[in-house]
């Protein structure tokens, strides 16, 4: 494959050498006061596809999370162990994508694979590219359990994926809808909880950066809603009333969570399982 890095302009060039910590993408991109609202009669831009959508995606989101020195040593071609941690396999597949073009060696596991997604294949594969002067990047969603050790211990750099924020939004929108003009952040719904596919979907050719952030905002809506049982539902650390094991179990899968999201612990250190149990009628199917 021809053009290597250079076609990744986005996400991994180094960084403006007056501001190591700010990109010439994030450089050419005012942050608008959120009193000013997008414009309703932007034009629809070009004829989109979801390989591009896809990759400017993956590549702001490594920009917001990765360090500069990471992204300067892939784009100068320099030797480098790393591990990507993403949120899902949507995830894994487009971060494959994406770097494979860079001409990096990448191992993507998700668990898939009983036989190869295990820490004890893949060693040999990553001690001879480190010693042959190429770089070596590990892309899962739990590294500690799918990726080779020898990579988890020889690794540079960790990078952990994960929602985007409004200013990473605004980013991807100036940047595959040109004519967006400025945009309030008071209109850009949250991410979490959206997948990657979610997030591309919102990105249709002929479309305008406010139809975009109308779908965001419909989606966020939606994923929310997901379960019939959620509206109107109480806050479990408020409901003092429900009491026992299971309130336990679910205030402490709560903070396992936040703390997987700060990066803290490892999806596998949290405790994401349990059996409910009980007679007949007493709310298993709703809890």
């Amino acid at each position: 494959m021809t053009g290597g890095f250079s076609k990744l302009r986005h996400g991994l060039l180094p960084a403006s050498e007056d501001d190591p910590e700010v990109t010439d993408l994030e450089a050419t991109i005012e942050d608008p006061p959120d009193d000013v609202a997008g414009r309703d009669t932007d034009r629809p831009d070009a004829r989109l596809d979801a390989k591009k959508v896809r990759g400017t995606i993956v590549a702001e989101a490594f920009r917001r999370a990765a360090p500069p020195s990471l992204r300067r040593a892939i784009a100068a071609g320099r030797p480098v162990a790393s591990v990507i941690q993403v949120p899902s396999s949507a995830w894994m597949k487009a971060v494959d994508e994406y770097l494979t073009e860079a001409r990096v060696k990448t191992i993507a596991r998700d668990g898939s694979s009983k036989s190869i997604d295990v820490s004890h294949v893949g060693n040999e594969e990553v001690a001879k590219c480190l010693v042959a002067g190429r770089s070596v990047v590990g892309i899962s969603t739990d590294p500690q359990r799918f990726l080779p050790t020898t990579l988890l211990l020889s690794a540079d750099v960790t990078v952990k994926l994960a929602s985007l924020d409004t200013k990473s939004v605004r980013v991807l929108l100036r940047t595959l809808l040109p004519s967006a003009g400025r945009i309030a952040s008071r209109r850009i719904a949250d991410t979490s909880g959206l997948d990657l596919n979610d997030l591309v979907s919102i990105f249709r050719s002929g479309s305008t950066a406010s139809g975009a952030l109308d779908r965001l905002a419909t989606l966020a809506m939606r994923r929310r809603q997901s379960s019939p049982h959620v509206e109107g539902a109480p806050i479990l650390s408020d409901a003092i009333e429900f009491g026992g094991a299971a309130r336990i179990f679910g205030l402490n899968f709560v903070k396992d969570v936040q703390d997987w999201r700060r990066g803290s612990i490892q999806w596998a250190e949290a405790d994401h399982g349990a059996i409910l149990h009980s007679e007949p009628g007493h709310g298993k199917n709703f809890s």
